[in-house]
Order: structure tokens, then C-alpha cells, then sequence
């Protein structure tokens, strides 16, 4: 069964001691992060709970690094040009040079935008972001997705405009199983492709959240897509052909 520490100040050790010791992270606590583990305290989340998510937390981590790894391959830049945002921060601080972003997919380009906009602790102590930074001389970012929906494009260039965007390859509309203009359907099945996913979904319990769920059975933003990547699935990707749930038996399985 699990438990909580039996005492707050026990508890908030703990969870500060774990989050030190997880891999990835800067090994400094800040003021905010003692808060949080407070929080967590109130909120009766049990210790086990929390560590297994740092713990996700990191792995998710490293399989982006392994994606950039991936992409050395191929490229040939040197391993240890492979910096996490923390470190990429404190070397521009000292030297500017340019930087680059490289990733599997951008879905709905949320996840780039909060990296360049967070407030990041350098190995120098102080916190600053790339955005905050995008305007010294010498500075230049690229983000290089191999996929990119033109949802993710058009955020991306509007909320980070000094950042050049190079994706291999952008998804338009014509790519999503929901869209009018799909791509997907047949013409003599288009008129009722949408009716069939929303009765099937239904059926085996998928949600209608209007997209604002990554199980919302037009998948997350209601972005509709039919594609899956070496690692893992997207969220925008129809949630039917992830679903595990009500004896349904999935076509790919999520990671």
C-alpha cells in the first residue's frame, strides 16, 4: 500500500533528495521547488508516485537525447555538441554561437514554444531563457523537426519568430483523417468517414473532450492523424488506433 512519509518535513526531504539525484536535472533546488514538494505533501501524493514520475520524466529525457543521437548520425556533428537546455543556456552565455533544435514531430509546437520561453537555472546560478537571449549578436536558433503539422508551423513562427524553422517534412490539413480536405479517404467513403470514427469511438469509450484530451477520439486538438514514429505515437494521432481500454484491442501501441 502506499504511503506518505510520516511527516511533511520528512516528505519535502525526500522528494527534494529525489529530484536532485534524477538524471537530467541541474542537481540545484530553488524556492519554487520546495513549494511544489509541499504541495505534493497536501495533496497526500504517495513518495513511490512521485519518484516514478521523475523517473519517467528522465526517460522521456534520453529518448529525446537518443533522437539527437540519431540525428549525429546522420549529420555528423560531434556527441558532444548533445546538450540539454541547461547546459545549452550556460555555454551561449559565454560564448554566443548558433544552436540547434532537433526533434521527431512537432504536434501542436506547445512543447518548443514553453522550452524557449522557460526560465532555465545556468550552471552560473542565474535563470534566463533562450528567448531572453535570441537578441545577442551571434545568436541563431533553428528547430528541426522531422515532422511538423502546419498547426505546430504557424505557432511556432508566431510566438518564436527569431527561431528558423526547418522541418523535413509539414503536415497540412490534407494529412488528418477529420479534415474535409483529407487525403486519407477514398472519395466514395469520404462522406461518411467522420459519422464511422464518431459512432466506432463511441463505441469502445473513446471521449468526445473536443480535443482538449490527448484520448479525445479526434485525437489531441482534434488533429486527427494516422501516423505513428519509432519510439512512440503521438497524441494527435486518432486515439482509436491507440486505444487499450473495453477489451479494444489496439493497432499500435503507445509508449
Amino acid at each position: 500500500m502506499d504511503k506518505l512519509p510520516s511527516g511533511r518535513e520528512d516528505y519535502v526531504r525526500k522528494v527534494l533528495e529525489a529530484y536532485r539525484n534524477t538524471p537530467g536535472t541541474t542537481g540545484h533546488l530553488r524556492r519554487p521547488d520546495r513549494l511544489l514538494a509541499g504541495e505534493l505533501y497536501q495533496r497526500c501524493i504517495p513518495l513511490n508516485k512521485v519518484e516514478n514520475a521523475l523517473v519517467l520524466a528522465a526517460v522521456r529525457r534520453m529518448i529525446r537525447y537518443a533522437f539527437a543521437r540519431i540525428a549525429r548520425q546522420h549529420v555528423g556533428f560531434p556527441e558532444d555538441q548533445i546538450v540539454s537546455a541547461a547546459d545549452a543556456l550556460s555555454i551561449l552565455t559565454a560564448v554566443p554561437r548558433p544552436v540547434i533544435f532537433v526533434d521527431d514531430f512537432a504536434g501542436t509546437g506547445n512543447q518548443f514554444v514553453n522550452t524557449w520561453e522557460r526560465l532555465i537555472r545556468a550552471a552560473t546560478g542565474a535563470e534566463t531563457s533562450f528567448s531572453a537571449i535570441a537578441g545577442i549578436r551571434g545568436m541563431k536558433f533553428f528547430y528541426c523537426p522531422v515532422l511538423c503539422t502546419q498547426k505546430a508551423f504557424d505557432e511556432i513562427n508566431l510566438m518564436c519568430p527569431t527561431v528558423i524553422l526547418q522541418p523535413a517534412h509539414v503536415l497540412t490539413d490534407r494529412y488528418s483523417a477529420v479534415s474535409p480536405n483529407s487525403a486519407i479517404w477514398p472519395s466514395h467513403l469520404k462522406p461518411t468517414a467522420l459519422d464511422f470514427l464518431r459512432t466506432a469511438s463511441s463505441r469502445a469509450g473513446i471521449p468526445d473532450t473536443d480535443g482538449a484530451s490527448p484520448d479525445d477520439w479526434q485525437g489531441y486538438e482534434k488533429q486527427g492523424l494516422v501516423l505513428a514514429l519509432h519510439e512512440t505515437i503521438p497524441d494527435s494521432t486518432l486515439c482509436m488506433l491507440r486505444w487499450n481500454k473495453n477489451s479494444w484491442s489496439p493497432l499500435m501501441v503507445k509508449a
